[in-house]
């Protein structure tokens, strides 16, 4: 007896332990991880449906985004119903409303027909926690955003237009990209697609008075401001933040085929409103086309890379930048058909690059999601097996999650993120040809578990 209670007792002081490593590993980290190998690449894999439709068909799973909630891991996931033209939000949550543990709403207001290029972000102090998703209506050509806030009271729901058109030729909030910052304040990149004039890769952040968009009962509450402006300048848009909060910005010249980086300064800047912006070619010359698709994450501690994963359109192949490495580097092919590269960077426990990504196999016919992760990961003696040498050996280990098959075709989009036990989590669409509908897709790393053995004497 005497026994089963210090196991118990010890137990107690784990989980206690645990809950104060998770919070520690939401504030904004100054300091490198400790390369003790906690990311666990070797973990299973399990996939399942989130959202799926046969009978009805129904065409689900555009564009998802995967939020992870900080207090507990909890997956929220944003997506696009084509069906019905809805912006939808899926948790796990006990419930038969769509796949097996998940729950499935419509979170857009009802009369519109929107819920594409969606972003999801979540935010917590303990006490408060939100839900934020920027998303491109299309009923208004403009940048709407949708806000979950809960308390211990309850939750409450909100519908911001941040962005709407100057001019009828303007369609504003396309490859949107929205990030909270420590203060549960949301920021969000967007482009503003012009058929008449130059593009623009916008900022937009909201203020308590005296901004210059907003509609509605948020009518100034917003500030919208450029970034870079030029034909093609701004797609496929993906912000993040430092560790001290200086926002970064990666994005694509699609006339120029070049891969850019935006970083905020507030003064002295080549770019942007008021010169607050540092804009560089990261990736790119004449005759290019690199830097599609792109994924950042800012530098996670003080010495820290800045790295992008993005989509190089001439080699038809995964690249990669370092920031302190200098030259981008070759990951893996991609395959040929540019259309909806699925592409997601996100940063292990250990400060080590994952990547999901779409690949083309046999031709177009076929589509495959990938993982790719530097052979360090796997702390098992052996090396990589794709993309560029290192040290005389391959760099980068590429693996196959969902191989789809001839009438699948899977990771159009993917969204990828790291949980706060280093595990990787990815939501992704599938598309079946022989249904023709497009689900919502879930795969996602498992915990091992090792229950203590109780002897009794």
């Amino acid at each position: 007896m005497v026994r089963v209670l210090i196991i118990i007792s010890l137990l107690i002081i784990i989980l206690m332990l645990g809950v104060n490593l998770t919070r520690a590993q939401q504030a904004p980290n100054a300091n490198p991880p400790n390369q003790i190998n906690l990311a666990q690449a070797d973990n299973p894999w399990r996939t399942e449906y989130v959202d799926r439709s046969i009978n009805p068909p129904q065409q689900v799973g555009y564009f998802p985004s995967l939020a992870l909630r900080t207090s507990d891991d909890l997956p929220y996931i944003s997506y696009y119903n084509l069906t019905d033209g809805d912006l939808m939000v899926a948790y796990r949550f006990p419930s038969t409303s769509c796949g097996l543990n998940w729950t499935c709403d419509q979170v857009n207001e009802p009369e519109a027909v929107t819920g594409q290029n969606t972003s999801a972000d979540t935010w917590s102090d303990g006490e408060l926690w939100k839900l934020g998703i920027s998303y491109y209506d299309s009923s208004y050509r403009s940048l709407h955003m949708y806000l979950l806030s809960c308390d211990a009271f309850g939750c409450n729901s909100y519908y911001i237009t941040v962005d709407t058109p100057a001019i009828p030729a303007e369609h504003v909030g396309h490859y949107t990209s929205l990030k909270f910052n420590p203060a549960g304040t949301p920021m969000i990149v967007y482009h503003i697609n012009n058929y008449t004039g130059p593009d623009s890769l916008m900022y937009a952040y909201p203020v308590t008075s005296g901004g210059n968009c907003g509609e509605g009962e948020y009518f100034n509450q917003w500030n919208c401001l450029t970034i870079d402006s030029g034909e093609g300048i701004g797609r496929y848009a993906s912000l993040d933040l430092s560790w001290n909060l200086q926002p970064y910005v990666a994005y694509y010249d699609a006339v120029n085929g070049d891969l850019k980086l935006a970083a905020f300064v507030i003064t002295g800047g080549n770019c942007g409103t008021g010169n607050q912006w540092v804009c560089t070619v990261i990736d790119g010359q004449d005759g290019t086309n690199v830097g599609a698709y792109a994924s950042l994450k800012a530098p996670g501690w003080d010495g820290a890379p800045l790295r992008i994963a993005y989509y190089d359109g001439i080699n038809h192949k995964l690249k990669f930048y370092n920031s302190l490495a200098g030259s981008p580097m070759f990951v893996d092919d991609m395959g040929i058909n540019e259309l909806y590269k699925g592409l997601s960077l996100d940063i292990d426990k250990d400060g080590l690059a994952v990547i999901a990504y779409k690949q083309l196999v046999d031709g177009p016919a076929q589509q495959v999601l990938r993982l790719a992760r530097p052979y360090l990961a796997y702390n098992d003696g052996s090396y990589g097996n794709c993309g560029d040498e290192v040290s005389g050996h391959l760099y980068w280990r590429c693996s196959t999650l969902d191989s789809g098959s001839a009438s699948t075709r899977v990771a159009d989009f993917a969204s990828l993120a790291i949980d706060s036990h280093g595990l990787a989590r990815i939501a992704y669409s599938e598309l079946d040809s022989e249904f023709n509908i497009i689900s919502l897709k879930y795969t996602y790393q498992t915990s091992t578990t090792f229950l203590p053995l109780l002897v009794r004497h």
